[in-house]
């Protein structure tokens, strides 16, 4: 089960194209424009074609590893969180929390958790994952335990990676709330100089005039934990590829202006590709098949001409057959009338005789319908008859049957009450011989005294 269900994960296939920006992303820093690659530049060696992952170990194993680490990424920077493994890394349901706060803020106040309090952190996340759709494939107590299984937990974060699979991450460790607000910071206590300075107040308008907003999750960036990209502003933390939502270090690639890792830029590049050819595939095919038409439709009109002017010389020459016929009937006409005369009354006598003929076969057939009918409703009393008696028996034995259970019922009860009796005797015995044997011990001590 966990094998066909972790197949589905993507594996990376196939070397880096040749065209691709390289760059570092800083902190406090603005990586340079990434080149854009258009389709036409990008080609396509075998050995870049997608690779199918085949079944099997290995394949089962890969799919794990990409399902761990996809988990790794999503839930880095949360407190007392660390996946390692799909069992004890699960079990206070810190983690469970930390992947619902990545792409759900609204639905976990994630700073008030603790792992001190595993059931309440399981209820909560498995609860706030089952409104928005996933099925709660496990409860809380299958995870209180020493080491949860192993294939379950597999099983249900997988419904998780397929869910929210291509979504933006809106949360991040540095939201507080349930409602994705940034945590307010303290304010520092300002001396009654620095308070009354109008330099001062002018610099922190400035500051806060400078500051950018997340594309990601439209939260103020402070310039230490600032990534600009493509004319994009972004918490280093949210910026994440589109295709894998692993975050964003070293290398991206601009696919329709939108960022995606090496592996992920790739395979876009590749399905864009493939699909302009599906499209002028299937623009020639059309063009081709409207030039059939055209080729059809000539065809047809040729046709047609053909055979009206066949049409035409067919009647020329029906109408000079007509006209000797004709001369031949009316020279033949005389001859013929007294033959006709017989020959009709001849034609007479023998058609009165088949309408008798139908006749007697039309009663024939008759009888024999009324015939099969009766045989028909015989059969039908018969199998009437033969289903009463099957039912009346197995009403009898149903009623045999429910006699028997009932005896055997109340031989049980016997039997039991019987060994019930039994037993309290015997424990009446063993009591009184146990009183015997005191008083006798209690004698020999008074003796001894």
């Amino acid at each position: 089960m966990a094998s066909g269900l972790i197949g589905k994960f993507e594996k990376a296939a196939g070397p880096t194209p040749t065209a691709k920006p390289n760059f570092m992303i800083k902190k406090g820093t603005t990586p340079s424009t990434p080149q854009k690659l258009s389709l036409a530049s990008v080609s396509r060696p075998a050995s870049m074609a997608p690779k199918t992952p085949r079944g099997g170990a290995g394949s089962a194993q890969a799919g794990i590893d990409n399902l761990l680490n996809w988990c790794k990424n999503h839930t880095e920077g949360y407190k007392d969180v660390e996946v390692i493994n799909f069992t004890t890394s699960w079990a206070d349901g810190l983690a469970f929390c930390a992947l619902l706060h990545r792409f759900r803020p609204d639905l976990v106040d994630f700073d008030s958790l603790s792992y001190l309090e595993p059931e309440k952190n399981l209820t909560l996340a498995f609860k706030g994952a089952e409104s928005i759709g996933i099925s709660m494939l496990m409860d809380p107590e299958d995870m209180m335990i020493c080491t949860p299984d192993r294939l379950s937990v597999i099983t249900y974060v997988s419904t998780w990676y397929h869910h929210f699979r291509g979504s933006i991450p809106r949360g991040s460790p540095h939201m507080t709330n349930a409602g994705g607000s940034k945590s307010p910071r303290p304010r520092e206590e300002k001396s009654p100089a620095e308070s009354r300075s109008p330099r001062g107040e002018g610099e922190a308008e400035k500051e806060k005039e400078d500051q950018q907003t997340c594309t990601v999750c439209s939260q103020s960036i402070p310039k230490s934990n600032l990534a600009s990209w493509e004319g994009k502003d972004y918490h280093t933390s949210c910026f994440t590829c589109s295709g894998c939502g692993h975050l964003l270090k070293t290398r991206v690639l601009n696919v329709a202006d939108k960022p995606y890792c090496e592996n992920c830029g790739r395979k876009a590049f590749l399905q864009a590709a493939s699909k302009k050819d599906e499209q002028e595939e299937e623009k020639k095919k059309k063009e081709k098949e409207k030039r059939k038409e055209e080729e059809r439709k000539k065809a047809e009109e040729q046709r047609k001409k053909e055979e009206e002017e066949y049409k035409k010389a067919e009647e020329t020459r029906r109408k000079l057959e007509e006209e000797a016929i004709r001369k031949k009937r009316e020279e033949a006409k005389r001859k013929m009338e007294e033959e006709l005369e017989i020959e009709a009354q001849r034609e007479e006598e023998r058609r009165k005789k088949k309408l008798e003929e139908e006749e007697r076969e039309r009663r024939a057939q008759e009888e024999e319908r009324k015939k099969e009918a009766e045989q028909r409703l015989r059969l039908a009393q018969k199998e009437e008859e033969r289903r009463q008696y099957e039912e009346n028996l197995r009403k009898q034995k149903e009623e045999k049957e429910k006699q028997e259970k009932l005896k055997r019922e109340r031989e049980e009860e016997e039997q039991r009450k019987l060994e019930q009796e039994r037993e309290r005797k015997r424990i009446e015995k063993q009591k009184q011989l146990e009183e015997e044997m005191r008083r006798e011990e209690e004698e020999r001590e008074r003796r001894r005294k």
